[in-house]
């Protein structure tokens, strides 16, 4: 919980960064990266990947979204990059990339987009929030946008694994963006959550929270889970009432925190109940309970 307290407070200090999407130049340094190797690009930069006939250029930083100073936020935000991809047998394609601002790490947090036989992942972003707040309270200069890649033969798509998060906030301030709860599963210590929306031209992003971060006693205890559901501002399809005009997905979150909680708390892993809520406005209403054997 201190760990999560204070990397909320480092983002907290955040400001919003937009930048406008453009093509990528004409004149940029370039190099040679290996396939399934990371390698890190910047703007100017394009590399090349000899065994996939590959040329990615970074043509620009879309969105930054990470918290813009609020003593309140509660999610990490977001970051959007585009990317030019071109292959001398497909031609060139614009690829929009994303990814949280900190809730992601290694390889569980990478975001794969498919493209002409190859999966692009995005696998970090710098500055990242900490450098964000060293640079402010100083007098240096930004350091130029950086990512981190790395291309593989395509393969499907690596399952989006995002840890259930302990707070202390007000349910309601959760709380974001509608979607529909289908339905809920677990296998082993991942939650599979089944959820509906409107969009389907943005990237959206979830984060799973449990509030309070504290269990409720009962036989067993429970523990109440709200999905913070970020549209991107996806207006897409926004009037249409047709049910296919609705994305379905299916999200993965790790409970092995709560299990930690429940192991120091109680001396044992579980049982847990779980208490999953739709998405609401005024107050927490419908949930679909689940329980937790770990």
């Amino acid at each position: 919980m201190i760990q999560v307290a204070y990397r909320v407070a480092a983002i907290a200090l955040l400001g919003l960064l937009s930048l406008q999407c453009s093509d990528p130049p004409n004149t940029q340094e370039i190099f040679y990266a290996d396939l399934g190797a990371t390698f890190e690009l910047a703007v100017q930069q394009t590399a090349i990947i000899k065994e996939a006939d590959l040329s990615i250029s970074m043509s620009t930083m879309l969105n930054d979204t990470r918290c813009s100073g609020e003593l309140g936020c509660i999610h990490p935000g977001f970051v959007e990059i585009e990317l030019y991809v071109n292959s001398g047998l497909a031609g060139g394609e614009h690829l929009v990339l994303g990814k949280y601002g900190l809730s992601w790490t290694g390889e569980a947090g990478a975001l794969a987009k498919t493209w002409n036989g190859y999966n692009f992942e995005l696998h970090a972003v710098r500055p990242d929030p900490y450098e964000l707040v060293f640079y402010k309270s100083t007098t240096s200069p930004l350091p130029p946008w950086r990512i981190t890649l790395r291309v593989v033969e395509e393969s499907p798509k690596p399952a989006l694994v995002e840890p259930v998060t302990p707070v202390s906030i007000l349910p309601t301030l959760l709380t974001l963006d509608p979607f529909d709860l289908d339905s809920v599963a677990i296998v082993a210590d991942t939650l599979f959550v089944h959820i509906a929306h409107g969009g389907g031209c943005k990237n959206h992003y979830y984060f799973m929270y449990m509030s309070p971060g504290e269990f409720a006693e009962s036989n067993p205890v429970q523990a109440s889970l709200y999905l913070r559901h970020d549209d991107n501002d996806d207006t897409c399809r926004k009037d249409c009432q047709d049910e296919r005009c609705w994305v379905t997905t299916t999200l993965r979150f790790e409970l092995t925190g709560i299990k930690a909680l429940h192991q120091a708390a109680y001396g044992t892993p579980g049982p847990i109940l779980l208490n999953v809520y739709d998405y609401f406005t005024d107050s927490p209403g419908e949930k679909v309970q689940i329980l937790y054997s770990p």
